[in-house]
């Protein structure tokens, strides 16, 4: 059977109408694990939840409940503010210069990424880690586990907000952190997982030209040696387009993988796939 993105986005709106009930049934019913195999959803696919700098935990858990999957990696924008307009900044930030301009304002206004940046660096120096706390617990009480915190960093950031972004990960009661970043940025990185002793798992694109940033097998190679806390989360359809072989990736590093994105896409930067099947 085939869903487009709208069947999919209407399945998990459906969600929202369940009673308390009905959401403590799904969840008593949890089979995360297939002949081994711990299978989970990045919160991200989740489309239809807005990235407006709301918390959308609620949402978040009802959707997944919905669809029976009971691990996940939970997108930190669906919860904290910022939203796209703050990673709009984050994209002014390593690319200014080296892109068109249009390429980079179309995301956000840059004086709205810029102003929403400054208000996340203000809300996660404020916090208090039982936000994050409360948050590990009403997805536990709905019986899903939070396995990887998938945050986003940002070069301005001072040491304080990244410290602070570990400690967020494990009030969640997060395994790892997994996050979309740069070899440059990993290398602050690295100490805070140090210190708190916790997997930073770098997830990969298909920027090959761009050696600051996780796409080859060389790329992945050379952050695993920074430290042994330093993991991939590889997404197969990103590596495939990059041109590499995922299988024989996932033979060389299995032990460095922290988790795996499934997706659909064509080799040499092709489009990715527009449909889900079962």
């Amino acid at each position: 059977m085939e869903y487009s993105r709208r069947d999919f986005t209407r399945i998990g709106l459906a969600g929202l109408a369940l009673s308390g009930s009905a959401l403590r049934s799904l969840a008593a019913v949890n089979k995360s694990y297939f002949h081994g195999v711990q299978l989970g959803v990045q919160t991200y696919c989740f489309h239809d939840i807005p990235v407006d700098g709301m918390n959308h935990a609620d949402w978040v858990i009802k959707d997944m409940l919905v669809c029976q999957v009971y691990d996940c990696e939970l997108y930190s924008p669906q919860i904290e503010p910022g939203g796209q307009a703050a990673r709009a900044a984050l994209v002014m930030q390593e690319w200014a210069g080296s892109r068109p301009t249009g390429t980079v304002t179309h995301l956000a206004d840059p004086e709205e990424a810029r102003k929403a940046r400054a208000e996340q660096t203000k809300w996660r120096a404020t916090v208090p880690l039982d936000f994050w706390r409360n948050i590990g617990k009403q997805f536990n009480d709905a019986g899903i586990n939070i396995y990887a915190h998938c945050i986003t960093f940002y070069p301005d950031a001072p040491d304080e907000e990244m410290d602070r972004c570990f400690q967020f990960a494990k009030a969640l009661g997060a395994k790892l952190i997994d996050t979309s970043t740069s070899y440059s940025l990993l290398k602050r990185l690295v100490p805070f997982a140090e210190k708190h002793n916790m997997v930073i798992a770098v997830h990969g694109h298909a920027g090959v030209k761009d050696s600051d940033q996780f796409s080859t097998r060389e790329t992945f190679e050379k952050a695993f040696k920074l430290s042994n806390l330093v993991w991939a989360n590889l997404d197969i359809g990103h590596y495939w387009a990059a041109g590499g072989d995922p299988v024989e990736f996932i033979e060389a590093h299995h032990d460095r993988i922290s988790n795996l994105h499934i997706k659909d896409r064509v080799g040499h930067h092709g489009p990715a796939g527009t449909f889900w099947r079962r």
